[in-house]
């Protein structure tokens, strides 16, 4: 009788393993890193960096967190900003001093804005020898009938000083160009320079600790903690 109840146990036993179903839960996790630090690009200023620095170069790269370059995008932009309106300024002055001496030594008594007309100040002697050359030439168009036009020279040198002033304005004018293209270059660069940060900036981190939370589809839940160095 016992050996029959016994085997009875058995035999329910395996049958109502045999009927049982495994049931695996699915489970969705997230992941929390505590100590990744998001680079000050990732920050979400939008084009606001790239907006300001065409305005002033470096203030984007201020922006981001980049004091060193935009140290060198801004001292670059005073330089040539400094550079342009100085060299503008001395140029017009030169230009100006420059016609104060062809009234005194050519007899000019004009203020006009003419540049041809200063040119041939300072390449010919007197009004009426340009007009000879301009004769000479067929080019009649370039001929100043108005007397107000009139200038002589006293002597060649006083000439030749006006010609090396005006050559002298000229080139202080070129050289506010070359500022003022330093600004715009600056500028380029600055924006290719930030543009390229903004777009390849990456986290970096030495150590993290993960907290990963885990939820089922029978509503249970937990917390796993996982660490990488």
């Amino acid at each position: 009788m016992k050996y029959f109840t016994v085997i009875n146990l058995l035999c329910l036993f395996f049958l109502t393993r045999s009927q049982a179903q495994i049931t695996i839960d699915a489970v969705s996790t997230d992941t929390i890193d505590l100590f990744k630090q998001q680079h000050p690009t990732e920050k979400k200023y939008g084009k606001l960096p790239l907006w300001s620095t065409l305005l002033v170069p470096g203030s984007g790269h201020q922006l981001i967190g980049r004091p060193k370059s935009a140290l060198g995008y801004i001292s670059t932009d005073v330089v040539s900003l400094f550079g342009a309106i100085f060299f503008n300024r001395y140029g017009k002055k030169m230009i100006d001093n420059s016609r104060v001496y062809a009234s005194l030594y050519a007899g000019v008594t004009v203020s006009a804005n003419d540049e041809l007309y200063w040119q041939a100040v300072g390449n010919f002697n007197d009004y009426y020898d340009f007009h000879r050359n301009m004769k000479l030439v067929r080019d009649s168009d370039k001929l100043y009938s108005d007397q107000s036009y009139f200038w002589s020279w006293e002597d060649e040198a006083f000439r030749k000083e006006f010609f090396s002033m005006q050559k002298f304005a000229k080139q202080l004018s070129t050289v506010s160009s070359f500022f003022i293209g330093a600004m715009v270059l600056n500028r380029i660069i600055a924006f290719i320079d930030l543009r390229s940060i903004m777009k390849n900036s990456r986290y970096s981190n030495n150590g993290d600790i993960y907290f990963r939370p885990y939820t089922t589809d029978r509503s249970s839940s937990g917390l796993i903690v996982s660490a990488a160095f």
